[in-house]
């Protein structure tokens, strides 16, 4: 020991301090490591997270690109649309002239079934008046 006791417990009392200080600062740094590896970790999840929605983007991606490939193009639309227009145009005229053909030829056989029925029946005037 020294000759002062005074100087011996102020020496005792900053070797405490020191001490405290020591473990306080040890304290901090294992909380600031801590803290680091947890913040890490969590960087690490959320990395994994992010790429695993990434993957889950480019998939749907690549399915709207396969479906986009078999959509029918606004061009190849238009023109099969005017080809059916087209056929639908040239049946409708058909159906229009085979109608009217349907009810010429109707009306012929009317005409043809009133002029037997009248020959007929001019017949049967001469005949019965013939005799």
């Amino acid at each position: 020991m020294s000759e002062c006791p005074e100087c011996d417990h102020l020496r005792e009392i900053i070797d405490e301090r020191d001490r405290r200080y020591q473990e306080r600062f040890e304290a901090s740094t294992r909380a600031v490591e801590a803290a680091f590896a947890s913040a890490k970790e969590a960087v690490a999840k959320a990395e994994l997270s992010a790429e695993r929605r990434f993957e889950s983007v480019n998939e749907f991606r690549a399915q709207l690109g396969d479906q986009a490939s078999s959509f029918l193009t606004r061009r190849e639309y238009e023109a099969k649309h005017e080809a059916l227009e087209v056929t639908v145009s040239e049946m409708a005229r058909r159906i229009t002239r085979a109608e009217g053909r349907g009810a010429g030829i109707g009306a012929a056989y009317g005409w043809i079934i009133a002029a037997v029925g009248a020959i007929v029946g001019i017949m049967t005037v001469v005949i019965i008046l013939t005799r």
